[in-house]
């Protein structure tokens, strides 16, 4: 992958799937390991909701996207 906002999009869609199978969302980070073919990897923290976890949920969407493109930007920083 060549351009970091295919990472971005990638990401906001896996993010919106896992938000409509009702998992949490608890973290997103890049690997400090790139993939076989050289591709940044990322690392999605999810499970299943219970009763007073933290998690974003359709209110932090947005904050949610601006969290993803900073992985996205760092990771880039970090490993290209």
């Amino acid at each position: 992958v060549k351009d970091p906002e295919v990472h971005v999009e990638t990401l906001i869609k896996l993010v919106e799937l896992a938000q409509q199978l009702t998992y949490k969302i608890k973290g997103i980070t890049f690997s400090p390991i790139k993939g076989p073919k050289g591709n940044i990897e990322y690392l999605l923290y999810l499970c299943l909701p219970r009763e007073n976890d933290f998690a974003w949920g359709e209110s932090e969407t947005e904050a949610g996207e601006i969290t993803v493109r900073t992985v996205v930007s760092q990771a880039w920083e970090t490993l290209r």
